[in-house]
């Protein structure tokens, strides 16, 4: 009697076990690749870090840099990988988004394409002090640049290869292979999105790009993005200044609010790095920025921090 006593509370204690796994399964995407050994399971950064991805110059691998968000300094910088279950490393060259989650205060990535990997294209969970990352999902609509995540939704936004165009990936049984793509109406003629983030507007999570034009003498612009069904509508809300720091580049943006700051890349005439802009509403027009740090990088995107 002792024995079976035994064996079924032990029978009773896996059941629960079963039961409290599968009630905590929605918090975390279920990735094909959950956790390498040596990557952490926390994958939440230190306290006050901003991470950014470099734009990729077609040789160098992109770096995840690390930037300490009071002073603005670089803190780490590593490149990403994968390892997949036969012990083969793939380097993640092309990076085109990094994000902040509450999925586990996990990070994730998108890689585009450079043309010798089997993982192209793709989103990844991703441990940003270590570099190393988790397959997720391979995109169904090109390349996913500039990446968000929006927690009351549940859903990743992200642009299509830098253009006017939004990307939505929302969950399928857990792993966030739902892709889907709408125009962006409303950005100025000329112009193209290079930057999204979210923001917090009136308590409320908002989108808001950045868009250049070709044409130096011409503004940064911000917007704000309304998604829609499938298209999303944009409403600009300042040109930024100085117009020769921003102009004409790749103006990736970050907004974090411990600090209520907007991160923007600067263009090449600029001389890279990032901009600081104090974030109030409504933005002045012709908001002014100011240099804030991460010297001489040029950076394809930045995390933001909603909660």
């Amino acid at each position: 009697m002792k024995r079976f006593s035994y064996l079924f509370s032990f029978a009773a204690i896996i059941a629960a076990s079963l039961f409290s796994l599968q009630s905590c399964q929605k918090e975390a995407v279920n990735v094909v690749n959950p956790v390498k050994p040596g990557m952490t399971g926390e994958d939440r950064s230190p306290s006050g870090i901003i991470y950014g991805v470099t734009l990729y110059d077609g040789v160098n691998p992109c770096e995840i840099i690390g930037i300490d968000q009071n002073t603005g300094a670089i803190v780490s910088h590593v490149t990403a990988f994968y390892v997949d279950f036969g012990n083969v490393t793939h380097q993640l060259d092309n990076l085109t988004g990094i994000c902040f989650t509450n999925l586990s205060d996990a990070h994730f990535l998108t890689t585009g394409s450079t043309g010798n990997s089997s993982y192209n294209e793709s989103l990844f969970k991703v441990n940003p002090i270590t570099g190393e990352c988790s397959f997720a999902s391979t995109s169904t609509v090109n390349t996913v640049s500039d990446l968000e995540y929006e927690p009351n939704t549940n859903t990743f936004y992200g642009l299509q290869a830098n253009t006017n165009r939004l990307v939505t990936i929302t969950d399928n049984n857990n792993n966030y292979s739902n892709y889907a793509v709408g125009n962006i109406s409303g950005i100025a003629a000329g112009y193209s999105l290079k930057g999204l983030s979210l923001v917090i507007i009136n308590k409320q999570n908002r989108l808001v790009g950045c868009a250049t034009s070709a044409n130096a003498a011409d503004p940064a612009q911000l917007y704000l993005i309304q998604p829609g069904a499938l298209n999303a509508t944009a409403t600009i809300m300042t040109n930024l200044a100085p117009v020769a720091d921003l102009s004409a580049g790749h103006c990736a943006i970050g907004w974090d609010r411990d600090i209520n700051q907007m991160s923007i890349n600067r263009s090449g005439f600029g001389g890279f790095g990032l901009n600081g802009l104090p974030w109030v509403n409504p933005l002045p027009n012709n908001a002014n920025t100011f240099f804030w740090g991460a010297a001489n990088n040029n950076f394809e995107d930045l995390t933001s921090s909603v909660y």
